[in-house]
């Protein structure tokens, strides 16, 4: 075999009519997400309470703390021993936030 009948490398791709391949698998990659956050920028469903109103109620807790800073763990024991119920994640997220 000699070396002129050996195509290029790209020689193959080139000489095929590429007239019947369709766009239709590309055209949803360029699209924005269909999960879009609402007005507040938030995801998820709406909470009960206001971070602000939260940050405001975790600032009480501290406060009556004696000692000179609790985790997030035993604010949001406090928290719910005060009737307010509220995830460990989001205490933690609003004091590392507002480093409460």
């Amino acid at each position: 075999m000699s070396r002129s009948a050996v195509p290029a490398r790209g020689a193959a791709i080139l000489d095929h009519d590429l007239s019947d391949v369709s766009a239709r698998p590309l055209v949803g990659l360029c699209d924005p997400p269909r999960v879009v956050a609402g007005p507040t920028g938030k995801r998820g469903p709406k909470t009960r309470v206001s971070d602000a109103e939260l940050v405001e109620e975790i600032r009480a807790v501290l406060a009556a703390c004696p000692f000179h800073g609790e985790g997030y763990r035993k604010v949001r024991a406090r928290l719910a021993h005060r009737g307010r119920a509220v995830s460990g994640k989001r205490v933690l997220r609003l004091m590392r936030a507002r480093a409460a």
